[in-house]
């Protein structure tokens, strides 16, 4: 026994001194140390190695336990990480494939948009264009009928028989202001027959020359009084209206009221500004009224030509026209109130 202490001796010096000397030999020397000299009976010796031994082995079991802890720990960290990097993954895939299918929700809808707006937007326009095209050929049928009653028949025959009667008489002067002011209402009206709207103004000049020439052909058994208060300035008298608005109401006034009244006939225009928004018209006469016209089929077809007018306009314009009839017999008086509340525009 005592070579093999001496054996081992010299294998541990080998060992340290080749630099090979690690825990594990190191625990193997102090193990047969300890058996050998366990079996020599030098227990003190034997005692000694199996100590360190264990000391030895105590340290080596705790630097297992503690790399084994930072093993786990380690694993732990990168499955964790790997976890997180996984789930990063796929939320950005998930956003992506939301990405890509509200992007192909928005093309679908782009595209279905670009193909249907042109064919309904192209739809509109031609209902709208049908729309003004019926509402013109309207306002062309109506601009036709209220020519056929201005241009009347009768009105032109008694025109001509009273430039006859002042030739006739030799009175030249009267004859000559008659063709004048008769040649100078047929342009008007045949010029005012192409627009669409006129001034007050133009208006109130073309019913100047209509019901001087009434006059004269009359007789001068009525009397024209035309009343404008003071609020009705310039700027309102260049308030468009629709063309010969009130013409054929002065007219209907002149044929089918005053025509048969033998004495004291009037026929008053009376312009107020209503308000603000509004000019207010009233042609008034003193004759027998609605109710006692002879003429009533003439009457109701110039009156429903102009209604027909007023409501085509009111059709297209945000702000109306609007006409009322006033017998005034209902109100113990003789004659008739037309009321035109016309826009200021």
């Amino acid at each position: 026994y005592d070579q093999a202490i001496l054996y081992i001796d010299s294998s541990y010096l080998t060992y340290v001194l080749l630099g090979r000397f690690n825990v594990i030999d190191e625990a193997a020397f102090y193990d047969s140390y300890a058996t050998t000299y366990q079996k020599i009976g030098d227990y003190k010796n034997a005692y000694f190695y199996m100590e360190k031994l264990y000391l030895l082995q105590d340290s080596l079991n705790s630097k297992t336990y503690n790399n084994k802890v930072l093993e786990f720990e380690t694993k732990y960290a990168t499955e964790l990480k790997e976890n997180k990097i996984q789930l990063q993954q796929l939320q950005i895939s998930k956003q992506t494939q939301t990405r890509n299918i509200l992007l192909l929700v928005f093309i679908i809808i782009a595209l279905t948009a670009v193909w249907i707006y042109p064919r309904v937007r192209v739809k509109q326009i031609a209902k709208v264009q049908v729309a003004q095209l019926i509402a013109k050929n309207n306002l062309l049928d109506l601009q036709q009928k209220l020519l056929l009653t201005q241009m009347n028949p009768h009105f032109i025959f008694n025109s001509l028989k009273s430039i006859q009667s002042f030739v006739l008489t030799n009175n030249t002067h009267e004859a000559s202001n008659y063709i004048a002011d008769f040649g100078q209402l047929m342009r008007l009206i045949l010029a005012a027959s192409r627009k669409e709207y006129v001034t007050l103004d133009d208006e109130l000049q073309l019913l100047a020359i209509y019901i001087k020439l009434a006059q004269a052909e009359a007789q001068h058994k009525f009397k024209f009084v035309l009343d404008v208060t003071n609020e009705v300035n310039e700027k309102l008298l260049d308030t468009p209206i629709p063309t010969m608005l009130l013409q054929p109401i002065v007219e209907n006034a002149i044929h089918h009221g005053i025509a048969h009244v033998t004495t004291g006939a009037q026929l008053t225009i009376a312009i107020s500004q209503l308000n603000t928004n509004y000019i207010q018209i009233n042609v008034i006469d003193n004759g027998a009224g609605i109710g006692a016209s002879t003429n009533k089929s003439g009457l109701a077809t110039a009156a429903k030509i102009l209604q027909e007018r007023i409501a085509l306009y009111n059709t297209n314009h945000d702000v109306i026209i609007k006409y009322e009839i006033v017998d005034l017999y209902t109100t113990h008086t003789q004659g008739t109130k037309v009321s035109l509340t016309i826009p200021i525009t």
